[in-house]
């Protein structure tokens, strides 16, 4: 039941958890499938950053003989894996 026309104030849900990477981003939803070059298209990044990141651990797979995909849900344990400044190393 809803409290649209009551003049009891409804009470919004508490939120089961933060906001990931890739949900906090807008443009790339986790439970959808991406090719590198659509991937790419939605960070606003270049094809290159995506394939580097496949070789430093963002898992992907082989889609017929030569696509490969990539999970939203995999780009966002990539992302959550990564240190959060990569410049405190040097």
């Amino acid at each position: 039941m809803g409290c649209v026309m009551s003049d009891v104030p409804c009470q919004m849900p508490e939120p089961r958890r933060s906001l990931s990477p890739v949900e906090r981003s807008g443009f790339v939803s986790r439970n959808e499938i991406y090719t590198i070059p659509e991937l790419a298209r939605r960070l606003g990044v270049e094809v290159r950053t995506i394939r580097e990141a496949r070789r430093n651990g963002l898992k992907a797979k082989l889609f017929g003989k030569r696509r490969v995909i990539i999970r939203g849900s995999d780009l966002d344990s990539y992302l959550e894996s990564l240190p959060d400044n990569p410049n405190l190393d040097k």
